[in-house]
């Protein structure tokens, strides 16, 4: 009976809500622990039309300042102080910017290496994988599960 009982309840009980982002990323010599991650969308800034999208990625819950923002900039520039931005590429590029209190400048960098298994506009999970050689190289192997938090519409 009390078997029975458990099963019942793990059949109707919600499912685990997934964990944003999985895996680790070192940069320059500096690993980050994120456990957070939003997806921005705006517009490019170059481009006229072009929506761009991007991937906060964070240790710390920073979607109310986030929210906050009034424009992309805010929200890809200025909020993040400790933590990753991935801007995803449809062929598999990438684009990262790292921020680290410990890390003298932020750091950015580009490469190939994500693949998207779901890209809707308002989820979009993959994984980013890039491990180049050399000495102290950047480790970027991430499983990231992300939901919308802010669309900026274009300007005009």
């Amino acid at each position: 009976m009390f078997l029975a009982a458990i099963l019942l309840v793990a059949a109707f009980a919600e499912p685990a809500a997934p964990v944003p982002v999985k895996g680790k990323a070192i940069i320059a010599g500096q690993a980050f622990e994120l456990h957070y991650a939003w997806i921005i969308r705006g517009p490019d800034h170059f481009e006229e039309g072009k929506m761009n999208t991007f991937i906060v990625m964070a240790r710390d819950d920073i979607s109310a300042e986030l929210s906050k923002c009034p424009t992309v900039k805010c929200a890809i520039w200025d909020v993040l102080k400790n933590g990753v931005i991935l801007q995803p590429e449809k062929d598999g590029g990438f684009w990262v910017r790292a921020l680290h209190p410990k890390l003298a400048r932020e750091q950015q960098l580009s490469a190939r290496g994500w693949t998207a298994t779901v890209d809707q506009p308002d989820h979009i999970v993959g994984r980013l994988h890039w491990e180049p050689q050399g000495q102290d190289p950047p480790v970027l192997d991430l499983e990231i599960d992300a939901a919308l938090l802010k669309s900026f519409s274009p300007p005009g």
